[in-house]
């Protein structure tokens, strides 16, 4: 164990630089130099490029940008990667091991999809609690008790994750099934709808897009 990141960057065959965008620069910048070629990079700093990377660390060898979420935390997380041109087969397959040991592994075959894939499964975690939250705060507003709400929407939301998951239709037709005509899924739908649910997601997901290429230029 050691305190001086150099020292340590120098000595192993992988590194995972896992800090904030904010200061990815100056923690690239004080490892330039100390990286051998062979050494695979592992960057999860959303927006950051493997070209700022490559400049910051003056670093030849092969380079993953990878994006976990929260889940990881329990070994139920999703992770997109993207490796550039310098990175071959043996180190996608050591990155993919690495980030498969917290949940499942997706790759994308051009940088610019991981803005996308940091705004839906980086961010996605915090839009789905949001969610659990609200609907917790509706059932006591609707007369039930704090825990006894907390346990249906938390079963609610586990069981609909895994139904999703496991079944061969789509999203669409399994909320097909559950929505009877006039009956009282269909009426809390229709207020969702007419709030704009879908198109308020997809503006959502389009402003952390938009912030993820901000952050990539340093904004």
């Amino acid at each position: 164990m050691s305190r001086d990141n150099r020292a340590v960057a120098a000595a192993g065959d992988l590194l995972v630089l896992a800090v904030k965008p904010q200061v990815m620069p100056a923690v690239c910048r004080e490892l330039a130099g100390a990286v051998a070629e062979g050494t695979l990079v592992v960057s999860v700093a959303a927006g950051i490029t493997t070209a700022s990377l490559r400049s910051w660390l003056a670093h030849r060898g092969p380079l993953v940008r990878a994006m976990p979420n929260t889940p990881a935390l329990i070994g139920e997380g999703a992770t997109g990667l993207y490796a550039d041109d310098r990175c071959d087969a043996s180190a996608r397959a050591r990155a993919d091991r690495l980030l498969a040991a917290v949940g499942i592994t997706l790759w994308v075959g051009e940088e610019s999809l991981m803005d996308a894939v940091t705004a839906v499964g980086g961010s996605g975690p915090a839009y789905f609690l949001a969610l659990i939250e609200a609907l917790e705060a509706a059932a006591i507003a609707e007369g039930l008790d704090g825990e006894t709400a907390r346990r249906l929407v938390l079963a609610t939301a586990a069981g609909t994750a895994r139904l999703a998951r496991e079944s061969v239709l789509p999203p669409a037709a399994l909320r097909a099934q559950v929505t009877s005509p006039g009956g009282t899924t269909a009426a809390a739908l229709a207020v969702l709808e007419e709030g704009q649910w879908s198109a308020l997601i997809a503006r959502a997901v389009s402003a952390a897009t938009r912030r993820a290429r901000e952050l990539a230029r340093g904004g």
